[in-house]
């Protein structure tokens, strides 16, 4: 018998730092391991504001539009 996973709310219990990526993460299912890369609020945002940026000008984009709006 395997014991149960252990769940835990990472960025609770562990600093995060940028660029981070966890190993053998086990989303949903505990036979499914997984790698999750982490990614701090304040990228996100960078990420965010890159894209719009791209959505508004012609010479950054590629072929196609974004489906979703930003």
């Amino acid at each position: 018998m395997k014991p149960a996973p252990v769940l835990m709310d990472i960025p609770q219990h562990k600093a995060l730092e940028r660029g981070q990526q966890l190993n053998r993460v086990h989303i949903a299912h505990p036979q499914s391991p997984s790698t999750v890369h982490l990614m701090l609020h304040e990228d996100f945002n960078t990420a965010c504001r890159l894209l719009r940026e791209m959505a508004v000008h012609s010479e950054l984009q590629n072929d196609q539009l974004p489906t979703q709006p930003f």
